[in-house]
């Protein structure tokens, strides 16, 4: 927050930037005098300030897609600006608008819409700014360049971590009496995993290692034939696939491997150009109907056949908005809607009860039963009791868990605590200047995602990934000179 007030003290573009602001609002509610109307014009223009702010950053920083801003940026103007233009579009809002989970944009609900919208911006602003950090290459020092890195300790855990991935599967597929039941319980994966985290931190360490293992390879790719290292791409990337299927999740691949290693070639191998991030998100995309249209809902095994496939994926195509937006993935400014209509006119601010959950996570359920649940179950029970029957929930979004348990006070203090902590380890990367850096980052950026699209348990994972990088670190290498050894 020092460092806000720093900053706003000593910009005064920042002072005429808030002034227009105060105005444009007045000016809006005087025109309009409608409170709903004037929140959401306010809220967008808001939000066209952020787009703006991006593209200057992105001009600034010679059109770097993955500069903290830019690219966390770019993520929050898809999941906040263009949802509501969706929820316009559809004139419905809720955390599963394709299923009966949803309530209508009327007059009545409006107010909620701007309010969200207006709060979310603010927020954003907040954050953007605050982890709008400029590394200067020439005078950063690159990350553990103190340290000599081992090739062949890297390649110990990559086959260690591999084969306790194969151990893994082997036991829940067992366990759930063959591959083509465990294929239809693995659609529900909160229910089927209850009460065992330790599965989600394993399958979550396999992306985390395959990245960093790649990346040691390709930091010597002068020292093999390049078949070989394309060889090892080919199967690690398929490996990673392999994992997302039978975990359930697109996640596991597109954020726990694809954006991280894609990070770190656009920084240690190759600049990726703005082309080259469109093919990637349409194959984001289409890997994403893949997955809605296949493995979500009842008989996979059924929907496996090449017939059913591509039915599936023409049908998912043909409603592809719907699907996206509609969907349980882009629900972020939707279920602050929800928060916001039904707390606290419906029911109390929880008051900390989903920070609980937090505290409590080291103890197993087995040795306490009552353990507190997170902020994405207490919101299902709350608002969607009859979605929390079968052990699954909706998210909350981090911003909306904060406001769920104290208000917008509460989001906005989320918001800075979480821009605070991403500062502080920004300004200790250079992504530019050390591959172990890049690495970091790359995880870093695909963890923050993760934040925003969940609630605030997720910084247990976010802890998780800051951790394995240490662990990497104390394993792989030793205090030297830093350089890789086969």
């Amino acid at each position: 927050m020092t460092y806000l007030i720093n900053r706003f003290n000593n910009s005064n573009s920042g002072v005429v930037f808030g002034g227009v602001f105060i105005v444009l609002m007045i000016l809006i509610y005087l025109m309009v005098y409608d409170l709903a109307l004037a929140l959401s014009v306010f809220g967008m223009v808001m939000y066209l300030g952020i787009f703006l702010l991006i593209g200057w950053k992105f001009y600034q920083t010679g059109f770097d897609l993955f500069s903290p801003l830019v690219f966390l940026g770019s993520f929050i103007f898809l999941i906040y600006p263009i949802k509501a233009l969706y929820v316009l579009f559809s004139l419905s809002y809720g955390p599963f608008v394709n299923q009966n989970y949803k309530f209508p944009l009327d007059a009545r609900h409006m107010i909620y819409f701007g309010e969200a919208l207006t709060l979310s911006a603010f927020c954003c602003v907040i954050f953007l700014l605050m982890i709008n950090v400029r590394w200067i290459e020439t005078s950063s020092k690159p990350l553990f360049s103190n340290r000599v890195w081992n090739l062949q300790k890297i390649s110990f855990s990559m086959i260690g971590v591999s084969l306790a991935m194969v151990v893994l599967f082997s036991w829940l597929i067992f366990e759930s009496g063959g591959l083509g039941f465990y294929l239809q319980s693995v659609a529900g994966r909160q229910s089927f995993f209850y009460g065992r985290y330790f599965i989600f931190l394993l399958i979550d360490l396999f992306p985390k290692t395959s990245c960093f293992f790649l990346a040691s390879y390709f930091e010597r790719i002068n020292h093999y034939p390049k078949i070989y290292v394309f060889a090892i791409l080919m199967i690690i990337i398929l490996a990673n696939i392999g994992v997302s299927v039978l975990a359930g999740n697109r996640s596991t691949f597109l954020l726990g491997f694809f954006i991280p290693f894609m990070v770190y070639w656009h920084y240690r191998v190759k600049p990726v150009k703005i082309t080259q991030v469109a093919l990637v998100i349409g194959l984001i995309l289409f890997v994403s109907i893949f997955y809605l249209s296949t493995f979500r809902g009842r008989n996979i095994v059924e929907r496996l056949t090449l017939e059913s496939i591509w039915q599936n994926i023409s049908v998912s195509i043909n409603n592809f908005f719907p699907l996206i937006f509609g969907g349980p993935d882009i629900v972020q400014l939707d279920t602050l809607m929800v928060t916001m209509q039904e707390i606290p006119s419906t029911y109390p601010y929880f008051a900390g009860d989903s920070l609980k959950a937090l505290l409590a996570f080291p103890i197993p359920r087995a040795f306490y039963p009552d353990k507190p649940v997170r902020g994405n179950w207490l919101f299902t029970e709350a608002v969607f009791p009859s979605w929390r029957i079968n052990l699954s929930g909706f998210t909350v979004s981090y911003m909306g868990d904060w406001y769920m348990n104290f208000g917008v006070a509460g989001a906005v203090l989320g918001m800075v605590l979480l821009g605070l902590m991403l500062r502080k380890i920004f300004l200790k990367l250079n992504p530019k200047v050390s591959w172990v850096s890049a690495v970091f980052y790359g995880l870093i950026l695909s963890s923050t995602l993760t934040v925003f699209r969940s609630d605030i348990f997720s910084l247990i994972n976010f802890g998780i990934t800051v951790l394995f990088v240490i662990a990497a670190i104390l394993l792989c290498s030793s205090k030297k000179q830093m350089t890789l050894i086969a």
